[in-house]
């Protein structure tokens, strides 16, 4: 039994200690009961505290106040540094400590498909050559494809045979719509 002094806390607190080092992580529930418990030592210690008298109450209950307090951090700290710390076994039985709040590796994402980096290596080819890739509607006016671009009305570009023409209404009346036939042009 703890003697209600002093020295009596400061060895309660060293044995506290202790058992604490020498804890396993699946004891730490039975320690828990052990100390904090309601029939726990430090409970112990406080239902002593009535049998003395009123000025040793003040001073050793203050005292029992900070002690609790502070094992009970001790304790919770203890309880984190179980959690966050694993002990992994891998094949050859080696023991390997695993953190679990440490940043794990990165992986890349992925890499460009192979048909994309020949469709970019040919477009820099062009570009180098002076072409510039431009993105724009692909159903064009006949105005905009041919007429624009100085092709005659009896080009055999205009041809059924070369171009893909649409049924679609068109916004002007009488102008024809198709896909668009040019693709890329000298900058």
């Amino acid at each position: 039994m703890v003697e209600l002094s002093e020295k009596g806390l400061v060895k309660f607190k060293e044995k506290f200690l202790e058992e604490l080092s020498l804890l396993k992580k699946d004891d730490l529930e039975m320690f828990k009961i052990k100390y904090f418990s309601r029939k726990g030592e430090i409970r112990k210690l406080f239902q002593k505290l009535s049998l003395l008298p009123l000025e040793k109450k003040k001073k050793y209950g203050e005292m029992l106040n900070m002690l609790s307090k502070e094992l009970e951090t001790i304790f919770e700290q203890k309880k984190v540094d179980f959690n966050s710390t694993e002990i992994v076994k891998n094949s050859k039985e080696e023991t390997i400590f695993f953190e679990k709040t440490l940043p794990g590796k990165k992986f890349l994402q992925g890499t460009i498909h192979p048909l994309q980096k020949v469709l970019d290596e040919i477009i820099e080819v062009f570009r180098i050559l002076g072409f510039v890739v431009k993105i724009g509607p692909e159903i064009e006016s006949e105005e905009y494809n041919f007429t624009k671009l100085n092709i005659p009305e009896h080009h055999p570009a205009r041809d059924m045979q070369d171009t893909l023409y649409l049924d679609l209404p068109s916004g002007e009346q009488g102008k024809k719509t198709f896909k668009n036939t040019y693709i890329t042009c000298p900058n």
